[in-house]
């Protein structure tokens, strides 16, 4: 277990599953007698999802008005003793102007006033004045001086003068660091009962610094500290008890310590909490309140519950979806350079989530996080690169992304790194690459993957073909509703391979990929409907098929759209109108792309159509996936027998 400072966490997917590891490097510095923590900052304390309603004669402002001016009212009070020599006021009112309470915050009149007091003798005063002494307020830096009054209030029995030197000797200030006298010091202060002292040698304990490890002793002494209150004993003796070490696993009381130190306002203990509620860890999964925990660390400016939270506001956990706010909850975090909310950032700037879709802006945020070591950043921005958006077309550059993203295990990453390497795009064609970047995400179910060793299994690239495990890999990619494999498959149904003809099955699969705007399916129903397989002649909507398939440039349907346009109408089935001018601007576009039937056909038209005769013979049916076009030798409405799988 690594308790570090800053309590970042190690998020999977989505969404963290394990709880903040807290470790403090310097330790705390002015908690003084009566100080045991910080406020919350960050404003209004959030209103649990199950809290009754505030008390509407209850109003925050008169209530903090009163008690500043019980403040003011106390420094004067504190002001006249001070004037009568009284140690003790001296001792409270160098700390209200250490503060700022009741008045401006005046670290020289804070020291001066410390200085009166430890000069008539007072072990508090001493133990203060060396403080400020060591941070340079009020006056010079000066550990020597710091030293000298601190060994006077220790001879005192002054506890919290034995925890400083202690941290002087954990931090090395004014001499070289030394553990094992760090850990001497906290020992003393901690045999008598000194919160913080425990919490210290607790954590030296825990890491084994200035003599071996225990983490037996670690969660004792962590016990003692929680249960005098001390938030960071209570959220690191949670996190001991969450994690099994030093003493048995207990989400139960991991859940109620991690309450105790979140209630003080302890930020890591707050995002634990939100860990906890969120997975269901010590008592049920409930979502608003890990939307609360973590709303209120990240008040607090906690870089990983702001991600987190910005997450829960995207996926609408715990409440609604809110794309503005979960953008600006990244915003936050990504300024802090969280890897993770940088990369979230990013997408919904891609996506044009929670304001407009600018994929320069994506990927910029995608190149900061890619950086960092983002293997979501590196595959969008390999995307990216290999698309054109946000910037030049740069394959190379998509590649050596992609391979990153792909080495750490990103399943996307992995697919259109093997598809870069099957269509030769920033490196040449290697079907065998291809296959052995595919295997991973195909295992792990990923639609594109399982498509792509589909294509490669069904054309032999690379190896033998075996339309058996090209139909069970399409099927499988095809019921995640990718295109691609729907059309394939819709092809291989057509043709009878890995099984029987099935002409209406081939039919509903290419109407499935048609309904996602697949050029190629398009084409390929229009040939179903113009041939009547699997239903039907209609011609009417073979023309719409090959006119939303043309759009899109794909030239057989171009192709077979002039043909449509020279032909008009066959035996009385209406085709649509005569367009010789339309045929002949077709057959440019399919001729500039050298597709053969284009060259082939010679006007001046019409040009006969090859409908189904009512013979028993074979009759036609769609081009296999993806392109026929790169084929010269394919017919424009080829044969189950006739067409060949190609590359896109």
């Amino acid at each position: 277990m690594d308790l570090k400072a800053g309590a970042a966490l190690a998020r999977t997917e989505r969404y963290p599953c394990r709880p903040a590891q807290v470790r403090i490097n310097t330790p705390p510095y002015d908690r003084g007698a009566g100080d045991r923590g910080a406020p919350i900052a960050g404003g209004e304390r959030r209103a649990m999802p199950h809290q009754k309603k505030a008390n509407p004669r209850f109003d925050p402002v008169k209530h903090g008005e009163a008690l500043e001016a019980a403040l003011v009212e106390t420094r004067f009070q504190q002001g006249a003793l001070v004037e009568q020599g009284d140690v003790d006021s001296m001792v409270l009112l160098g700390s209200m102007h250490f503060r700022g309470q009741g008045g401006p915050q005046d670290f020289a009149e804070a020291r001066r006033l410390f200085q009166m007091a430890a000069d008539l003798g007072s072990a508090a005063a001493r133990t203060n004045l060396a403080r400020m002494h060591m941070k340079g307020e009020g006056g010079p830096e000066d550990f020597v001086e710091a030293r000298r009054l601190l060994d006077l209030a220790i001879e005192q029995g002054d506890d919290d003068a034995q925890v400083v030197l202690g941290h002087m000797y954990f931090n090395g200030q004014g001499a070289p660091t030394d553990f094992a006298e760090a850990r001497k010091a906290y020992g003393v202060a901690a045999e008598r009962g000194h919160a913080d002292a425990q919490t210290m040698l607790a954590a030296m304990h825990f890491y084994g610094e200035g003599g071996p490890k225990d983490a037996v002793e670690a969660r004792r002494l962590y016990g003692l500290a929680a249960a005098q209150g001390d938030a960071k004993a209570q959220a690191d003796l949670g996190t001991m008890h969450y994690s099994g070490v030093g003493g048995p696993r207990d989400f139960v009381e991991a859940r109620r310590l991690h309450g105790l130190a979140a209630e003080q306002g302890r930020d890591d203990a707050q995002v634990t909490l939100g860990h906890l509620h969120f997975n269901g860890q010590g008592g049920p999964v409930d979502y608003p309140k890990a939307r609360y925990y973590f709303g209120l660390a990240a008040d607090q400016g906690q870089a990983d519950a702001q991600a987190i939270l910005g997450d829960m506001f995207l996926q609408g956990k715990g409440g609604p979806v809110d794309y503005a706010e979960a953008r600006r909850l990244f915003g936050l975090a990504a300024a802090q350079g969280d890897e993770k909310a940088t990369a979230d950032l990013g997408l919904m700037h891609f996506h044009g989530q929670g304001g407009p879709e600018d994929f320069t802006q994506a990927r910029r945020l995608f190149s900061t996080a890619a950086a960092q070591g983002s293997a979501e950043a590196r595959a969008m921005l390999g995307k990216m690169h290999g698309s054109g958006q946000g910037g030049p077309v740069n394959f190379a550059e998509a590649r050596r992304l992609l391979g990153l993203a792909a080495a750490q295990g990103h399943n996307d990453a992995q697919a259109r790194l093997g598809t870069m390497h099957y269509y030769g795009q920033g490196g040449p064609v290697d079907f065998a690459e291809a296959k052995r970047c595919a295997e991973p995400a195909a295992a792990q179910g990923h639609a594109e993957a399982l498509s792509m060793l589909g294509t490669i299994h069904h054309n032999g690239d690379g190896g033998p073909q075996n339309f058996n495990v090209a139909r069970r890999l399409l099927a499988l990619a095809a019921a995640q509703d990718d295109a691609k494999a729907q059309t394939l498959l819709g092809v291989m149904e057509a043709r009878g391979e890995g099984g029987r003809k099935d002409y209406a099955e081939a039919r509903r699969l290419l109407g499935l990929a048609v309904a996602q705007g697949h050029a190629d399916a398009q084409e390929k129903l229009g040939v179903l409907h113009e041939q009547g397989q699997g239903g039907p002649v209609d011609l009417a909507e073979a023309r719409r098929l090959f006119e939303l398939a043309a759009a899109q440039g794909l030239a057989a349907a171009q192709t077979s759209l002039a043909r449509m346009h020279g032909a008009g109408t066959f035996d009385g089935a209406p085709g649509g109108p005569t367009d010789f001018a339309e045929a002949r601007r077709l057959l440019g576009l399919a001729t500039e792309q050298g597709h053969a039937d284009a060259l082939n056909l010679h006007l001046p038209l019409p040009l006969p159509l090859p409908y189904p005769s009512p013979s028993p013979s074979p009759s036609p049916s769609p081009s296999p996936h993806p392109n026929p076009n790169a084929h010269p030798n394919a017919h424009a409405n080829p044969t189950p027998d006739q067409a060949t799988p190609t590359r896109k």
